[in-house]
């Protein structure tokens, strides 16, 4: 019987299409229109229902899952039960997600303490998670929602539970147990030291519970502890199944997850006698995955999972050292494009630091296992203490280049091109010589498009709520005005936004005034940028020259009030006029309206105008914006419960003298492109 459906699903692949279909109607989980959901759905069915007799049980698994997507995922099916009752799923340093049936809740941490494994009752205000933020920065809510919370609870009324899960005593043992076995065994990576480096090289995915570490203590039992009991290889399924049952106290780390499922499948094959496909394990895996939490998907381990099923091909036709070299080159070649797209950089010696690190990352895994021996915890956190130096020496010849965003079109092509190129031999060299050509050309496009973007002048303002954050670019020159960010913004926002756009390098960055919300970026920046030049308002520079490009600064200290301490920045290019003002008041406005030398340079007109102290009425005096006649004005600012940004006086006076205004209101970010005298808004472009 196995034989035959072995047979089947290998011949008809029917498990493929049941994994591309639970895909697709997982993919359904954030469309809102009902009629494109209901056709996913339908299709699915129908793809297997032209074979019904053949195919009724793979229709049956489609259909279960649906009800079980619809129920859990698509429709909220528990907040209609209106339950109290939740488990305690994890515990971080500033909030705590609680469980029910499939939907998490998340609350801040607050008075009371709990554990993971708890049952608890709570009441309190509960409000949808949504997505706010900038689409170029990682942004606590879209996490959260990709992972199937949906609801935030305020204010929260908890009562404990006497009775607990089997993971409270497995999280108390965590508590207690040394930091080795904390980062390996129980993945607890969060704000962990030795993860925070080991990312810093895009080389965090070394800690996972993965296939290669479950390999390592299959093996180990295999050929060390149970070599000669044959009987071991027959019921080995009950140590898998506890390594599962053990992944599921650890709420199912993907890549874990796929490792127990592939053990399983392998001791099917090996006590059944047969052989499936790759392809059918592929399926069988994804289709388990993706029925224990279809937002699977979502993760990067499926991206990675699917490139490396279509494009990684063992090559063994040539020396040994031939072929380690070559599988090598063939690897990075598949991985690299990924990690740019995502990461927005490549990391040249990432590959070499894996190869360094990997004895050791073993070598302390296999260590953690050990935890259980008396009197361990001291050697396994000095194993660990050795592990983290050892990690964070990589850092003084860690290279890496920043590309930035490109269009997945280039990603797809690169792929097709390699895929053609590896695969497929044809005799006319011209042909071949015009796909290594395409190919080059596809790796020079995403590695240095971004940088022949910045050619010609702009100014964007980002969205960084109620602070400054302006960035002008021209002929590969990058300077900042400004580095802050508002209340309840990304602290790393700005960061995030010159990785996205390919920036490499800071030429100069001037900080208006000694406010938090305008330089409290600066630390992030340093941590990945050289900035050549840090213009501060006590620094007294006056003129600022690149080639043909001028900054002139017009700086008044010792003020009472610093916004009025303010440096204020004219930027002459290309003919153009562009003036930030820092937060400057209508005293400051009024005492630079005496200056001559600034009534000269400003005569005629001012092309782009950072309207001062976010649009505050304390700012923008008619006569200010009457002399300086600006024809574009930027506001960075929004209206919360502390601050009236903009005021309606400022917006009102900036209208009355026709000056055409754009404001961020925490939700967009714009540019001005100087040589067409345009402004855009600032989007994501996939295509």
């Amino acid at each position: 019987m196995l034989k035959q459906f072995q047979n089947w699903s290998i011949s008809k692949n029917y498990l493929f299409i049941v994994f591309l279909n639970l895909v697709l109607i997982s993919l359904t989980k954030d469309i809102k229109n009902i009629y494109i959901c209901i056709f996913i759905y339908l299709f699915s069915l129908l793809s297997l229902i032209w074979r019904i007799k053949k195919t009724y049980p793979f229709f049956v698994i489609i259909a279960l899952f649906i009800v079980f997507f619809l129920i859990f995922y698509k429709l909220d099916f528990n907040q209609k039960l209106n339950l109290k009752l939740y488990k305690v799923v994890e515990v971080k340093e500033n909030y705590i997600l609680i469980k029910q049936l499939t939907t998490l809740y998340y609350i801040p941490v607050g008075e009371v303490k709990l554990a993971v494994g708890e049952f608890v009752n709570i009441g309190g205000s509960i409000e949808k998670v949504s997505i706010q933020g900038n689409f170029w920065e990682f942004t606590f809510n879209s996490y959260l929602l990709n992972r199937n919370v949906k609801y935030k609870i305020f204010e929260p009324i908890i009562e404990k539970k006497n009775w607990h899960f089997l993971q409270y005593y497995l999280y108390q043992l965590i508590t207690s147990s040394n930091h080795l076995t904390k980062l390996f065994l129980f993945q607890q990576k969060t704000n962990d030291p030795v993860y925070i480096t080991l990312n810093s090289y895009s080389l965090g995915f070394l800690i996972n519970l993965s296939g290669f570490n479950i390999y390592i203590i299959s093996s180990f039992f295999n050929k060390k502890i149970f070599k000669k009991f044959k009987i071991y290889k027959k019921y080995k399924i009950i140590l898998i199944l506890l390594v599962l049952y053990y992944c599921s106290l650890l709420n199912f780390p993907l890549f874990f997850l796929k490792a127990c499922v592939l053990l399983i499948i392998k001791w099917v094959e090996e006590n059944w006698k047969f052989k499936l496909s790759k392809i059918t394990k592929f399926s069988i895996i994804w289709i388990v995955c993706l029925f224990i939490n279809p937002l699977f998907i979502f993760n990067i381990g499926f991206i990675l999972t699917i490139i490396a099923l279509l494009f990684i091909k063992k090559y063994k036709d040539k020396k040994p050292i031939t072929n380690i070299i070559y599988n090598f080159l063939i690897v990075n070649a598949i991985f690299i494009p990924v990690q740019i797209y995502f990461d927005y950089k490549i990391y040249w010696l990432s590959s070499f630091f894996e190869i360094l690190l990997m004895p050791f990352i073993i070598f302390s895994f296999i260590l953690s296992l050990f935890f259980w021996i008396p009197f361990s915890k001291h050697p396994l956190n000095f194993d660990y203490k050795l592990l983290y130096y050892y990690c964070k020496s990589f850092e003084y010849i860690n290279i890496f280049t920043i590309c930035g965003h490109f269009s997945i079109l280039f990603l797809i092509t690169y792929f097709l091109l390699f895929k053609v190129i590896t695969s497929y031999k044809t005799e006319k060299k011209k042909i071949q010589k015009k796909l290594v050509f395409l190919f080059i050309f596809n790796c020079f496009y995403i590695f240095q498009a971004n940088q022949f973007s910045k050619i010609n002048p702009s100014v964007t303002m980002l969205n960084v709520g109620n602070g400054n954050s302006f960035l002008f670019q021209y002929k590969g020159k990058n300077i900042l005005f400004d580095a802050g960010k508002g209340n309840g913004f990304n602290k790393k926002s700005l960061q995030q936004y010159l990785l996205y756009n390919g920036v490499r390098k800071i030429d100069a960055l001037f900080i208006s005034h000694n406010h938090k919300d305008h330089y409290d970026q600066i630390d992030d920046l340093k941590a990945i940028y050289n900035i050549k030049n840090i213009f501060y308002n006590y620094d007294n520079q006056f003129i600022f020259t690149i080639r043909d490009l001028k900054i002139s600064n017009f700086i008044e200290l010792e003020n009472k009030d610093e916004n009025d301490n303010s440096q204020v920045s004219l930027l002459e290019v290309k003919g153009k006029k562009i003036l930030f003002t820092g937060d400057i008041s209508k005293k400051r406005e009024s005492r630079l309206l005496q200056n001559k030398d600034f009534l000269t340079k400003i005569n005629g007109g001012i092309d782009l105008l950072q309207v001062a102290h976010h649009g505050s009425k304390t700012s923008s005096s008619q006569s200010f914006i009457k002399t300086i006649k600006p024809r574009n004005c930027f506001i960075s600012g929004h209206k919360s419960k502390i601050y009236d940004f903009p005021s309606q006086d400022t917006i009102k006076t900036l209208k009355k003298y026709q000056c055409k205004t754009y404001i961020t209101n925490a939700k967009n970010s714009y540019k001005y492109k100087v040589k067409s005298n345009r402004v855009i808004k600032v989007q994501k472009n996939f295509f």
